[in-house]
């Protein structure tokens, strides 16, 4: 935005950016460092872990510089797409082959309007559009004017997709200050989601933030809020399905107190959708299965007195959460 109004600490800040004049950044830089704790679960059942935490991400930054396909026209408020990422990608239910790069340090699976967090709020997940999110570091960035400012994204249109933001700066009272490089990248052998941090020059007064989000801005995980990454810092979000990272006897763990799963099909439905329940002892008795809605309201109840099970019926159009004896399965189901 050309005129932004920020309330920081009870402090509004008004900053206006100049139009066609050529942007020097400050060169006055103390690196910022800070440090997190081990993230939360959503509702959906991902989580994150940081290179803080034992057995979290290593910090491992990948150059594609020189292999990577840079993105012109990236300026101030805007974004550029879409492009292809190569192969299709779990994401939350459902699967994304496409992607629009932000100016604003994001970028959305499918919906291409611009991502502007000093306007539409910081907090993670946001039901106000763009929605389907990754939001690395997502400010008030700006690429216009600025020559340090770049972005790539790579392919191997098989299994990992990268994309890099390079020495972007912020904008501080109408002029772009220090500079902030970091990256996103896609793995689908494992189906998870790693954000890397490199250099971050300037303490940097504007609200920033970085997590993930749906494609409804209902579900989603943020790592932080009004806060910089350190340089060198690494995030990893681990979905609900995978096995990266568990070892065996947490495994054995999780089976013998929940030694079920389900299975619905079709999902997403309109009318109905037929749950069914497989277990050690292939016995529903004495299971109770629960639906909540995406503000965790319980919408029915309903004791399995058979492995097979048809919901829907009665259910609106949304997203539902299911639960087997109060134990989340990391399943959800979505009504047309």
């Amino acid at each position: 935005m050309k005129t932004k109004v920020q309330l920081i600490f009870s402090f509004l800040l008004i900053s206006i950016a100049l139009f066609g004049k050529q942007h020097s950044i400050t060169n006055e830089y103390e690196e910022v460092s800070f440090s997190y704790a081990k993230g939360d679960t959503d509702e959906y059942g991902y989580y994150w872990l940081d290179s803080n935490e034992p057995g979290g991400p290593i910090y491992n930054w990948i150059d594609i510089t020189g292999i990577g396909t840079k993105v012109n026209g990236l300026i101030d408020d805007n974004n550029v797409g879409p492009f292809s990422i190569g192969f299709d990608f779990p994401y939350y239910w459902y699967k994304r082959n496409q992607f629009w790069v932000n100016s604003n340090g994001a970028i959305s699976f499918s919906d291409p309007q611009v991502y502007i967090p000093q306007i539409f709020g910081f907090y993670i997940p946001n039901p106000n559009p763009p929605n389907d999110l990754l939001i690395p570091y997502g400010a008030d960035l700006i690429f216009e004017g600025v020559d340090t400012a770049e972005c790539y994204y790579y392919t191997n249109n098989v299994d990992t997709f990268v994309v890099s933001y390079i020495k972007v700066p912020g904008m501080e009272m109408g002029q772009p200050i220090g500079t902030h490089t970091f990256q996103l990248i896609l793995t689908r052998q494992d189906s998870c989601i790693y954000f890397q941090y490199g250099k971050q020059y300037n303490s940097y007064s504007f609200l920033n933030c970085a997590g993930i989000e749906d494609e409804s801005g209902s579900i989603g995980l943020q790592v932080f809020y009004w806060d910089r990454p350190d340089s060198g810092y690494a995030v990893k979000f681990i979905p609900p399905d995978s096995t990266i990272g568990v070892d065996e006897s947490e495994n054995r763990k999780q089976k013998t107190e929940l030694e079920m799963q389900l299975l619905c099909h079709p999902n997403p439905f309109t009318t109905s959708t037929t749950i069914h329940l497989t277990s050690i002892a292939q016995s529903a008795e004495g299971i109770e299965l629960k639906v909540y809605d995406v503000s965790g309201r319980l919408v029915k109840s309903v004791p399995l007195t058979t492995n097979h099970l048809s919901l829907g019926t009665d259910l609106s159009p949304g997203i539902y959460f299911l639960k087997l004896n109060g134990k989340p399965v990391g399943k959800v189901v979505k009504v047309r």
